[in-house]
């Protein structure tokens, strides 16, 4: 298989990955917004399909090395494997790496709004809770609580 086929391939590839973590992004801010609101349901439901897309997502070094081997590119990033293609594939493989890292970027955004909303949130479920296991102050029994005492 040539390098020109092999190209093509990791070029629809990097546009399911860019697709990937577009929809990754949509559902965090979904996510966000249930854990504003408080949403368990919501939040379940989403959790489940977060799990689908990071799935997706975590294969992409592996790809990068197989696409290197099967090239006999040398670059380890994604830049450096597109200095190596031919130079009229340059454009539009940095375009769509260009494209990539956005989307990457804003997921990752969404993802670090997602921690902070998911730590103030079970920061104050552990507020309440060891409010709860307080015990409740003693309180000196008035004069009239007390039946048998002379009231003075």
């Amino acid at each position: 298989m040539s390098n020109h086929s092999h190209n093509e391939k990791f070029y629809s590839y990097l546009i399911s990955m860019n697709n990937t973590y577009m929809e990754l992004s949509d559902l965090l801010v979904k996510k966000a917004q249930a854990l504003e609101e408080e949403d368990l349901y919501t939040l379940d439901e989403i959790l489940n399909q977060e799990q689908v897309h990071v799935l997706k997502t975590r294969g992409f070094d592996q790809n990068l090395a197989t696409f290197r081997s099967k090239t006999g590119y040398k670059g380890e990033t994604l830049s450096e494997l597109i200095a190596e293609m031919p130079e009229d594939e340059h454009r539009r493989f940095g375009e769509l790496r260009d494209k990539l890292s956005r989307s990457l970027g804003y997921a990752k955004q969404v993802n670090d709004k997602c921690q902070r909303l998911a730590q103030v949130k079970v920061h104050g479920i552990n507020r309440i809770r060891s409010e709860a296991a307080k015990p409740a102050p003693e309180q000196k029994p008035s004069r009239q609580d007390r039946p048998f005492s002379k009231n003075v």
